[in-house]
């Protein structure tokens, strides 16, 4: 029994033992475990420091990245700006060459402009001259005057060129005849000027006629044309009183311009002449009723009408109603196609005996022989430099157009002259036509 106890108190022991031992091996097991803890926890540590040190290169890197593409942006940037350089230096360039091209343009411009300068000094002189025509004829008034309070004659003018040696003595020469040479080199000028412009060209003008003299009118007003004050003088029958117990007379102004002829003869008869004038342009009526004379006189009826294209407006003219009518370089601005029915028109509003006076280019006038090539529309038809047309008449071929249209001629002559210009020394050779005619009475032998 005792060896029982022994055995089983040993038993116990050993028991104890083997549960020491696994405590102990339970405990070594903790400790490694523990151990292994503090390694996780290490290995923990060192794989952040790891990812700190990663984010840190990383972010490095992208410092890195970020600075070489910031670089690479500034690299773009320069070539950016450099291609801009470029451009621009090619843009200068082209806006070099379009300068340059524009300069060329300019310079054809103002060639042109010279060219237009040229013609407008063409029609200064033209001016001029005509300026100086209307002075002599005031001269000549002054001088008829005198001439007729002295010597009652009848003359109109006398100054006829005797001796060619005293060609600088006066301004003017009447009745100058051509001879032969200088006759056939005028025919030979004009023989050699050819018609060049289209027919579209041609067209053109006379559709847009009455807007060129219009552009004419805007332009120069009332200073182009002086007024003709001499024309009571030379044609006294205008402002004459009228037969006893008939009413006041009516004339008539075809293309009247902006008045140089109307109003001083209806300051001449303000009591027994009715002025009628038409004109197609309409700045020049506009000019022409802006005079204070229009209102204050009173017996001026002025209107557009075209009258080689629109009927006659017969709130302005009636039948048979007028007396005299003046057509003083109008004809000529006319397109001679249609003189025919404007002379048609005109013989419907002359009264029987009523007379039409006219004054006008006549053929190889100084005006025709300037014309430089290009400016031919027609036979002895031009256009000028500011797109107006001029024909320059004979006196046979205006006394048949008359006589076609039912007039009889009264007077049909060239008035030639010889303008001396005695600062320069210089002659002009000019030629008009001036002519009248009448309606024929319908029941008396004239």
């Amino acid at each position: 029994m005792m060896e029982m106890m022994e055995m089983m108190e040993m038993m116990e022991m050993m028991e104890m033992m083997e549960l020491m031992m696994e405590m102990m091996e339970m405990m070594e097991m903790m400790e490694m475990m523990e151990l292994m803890m503090e390694m996780m926890e290490m290995m923990m540590m060192e794989m952040m420091e790891m990812m700190e040190m990663m984010e840190m290169m990383e972010m490095m890197e992208m410092m890195e990245m970020m600075e070489m593409m910031e670089m690479m942006e500034m690299m773009e940037m320069m070539e950016m700006m450099m291609e801009m350089m470029e451009m621009m230096e090619m843009m200068e360039m082209m806006e070099m060459m379009e300068m340059m091209e524009m300069m060329e343009m300019m310079e054809m411009m103002e060639m042109m402009e010279m060219m237009e300068m040229m013609e407008m000094m063409e029609m200064m002189e033209m001016m001029e001259m005509m300026e100086m025509m209307e002075m002599m004829e005031m001269m000549e008034m002054m001088e008829m005057m005198e001439m007729m309070a002295h010597t009652r004659s009848s003359a109109f003018r006398a100054r006829f060129l005797d001796n060619p040696d005293k060609v600088l003595s006066q301004n003017a020469w009447d009745d100058v005849e051509w001879d032969e040479d200088r006759l056939a080199e005028a025919k030979a000028k004009v023989a050699a000027d050819e018609v060049t412009l289209s027919e579209e060209e041609i067209r053109a003008l006379d559709d847009d006629a009455g807007q060129h003299w219009d552009v004419f009118y805007a332009k120069n007003g009332s200073r182009f044309f002086k007024e003709r004050n001499y024309l009571h003088l030379e044609f006294p029958f205008l402002v004459a009183p009228p037969a006893e117990g008939a009413g006041p007379n009516v004339l008539l102004e075809v293309g009247c311009g902006t008045g140089a002829s109307v109003y001083p003869l209806a300051r001449q008869a303000p009591n027994h002449l009715v002025v009628k004038c038409f004109d197609f342009a309409p700045t020049a009526v506009e000019v022409l009723k802006s005079n204070p004379d229009y209102a204050a006189l009173g017996s001026i009826d002025a209107f557009v009408w075209d009258i080689a294209k629109d009927p006659v407006p017969v709130d302005h003219l009636a039948p048979n109603s007028v007396d005299f009518v003046l057509l003083i370089f109008v004809l000529s601005a006319i397109k001679p196609d249609d003189l025919a029915g404007v002379l048609d028109k005109l013989y419907s509003v002359v009264k029987p005996g009523g007379r039409l006076i006219i004054r006008d280019y006549g053929r190889y006038d100084l005006a025709q022989l300037r014309f430089k090539p290009g400016r031919k529309l027609d036979d002895h038809f031009y256009v000028r430099g500011d797109s107006t047309q001029v024909y320059f008449f004979t006196k046979e071929e205006l006394a048949k157009a008359f006589e076609t249209a039912g007039f009889a001629v009264v007077n049909n002559t060239y008035d030639r002259r010889l303008i001396v210009n005695r600062k320069k020394q210089q002659t002009m050779y000019r030629v008009w036509l001036q002519s009248m005619f009448v309606k024929p009475e319908a029941e008396a032998s004239q």
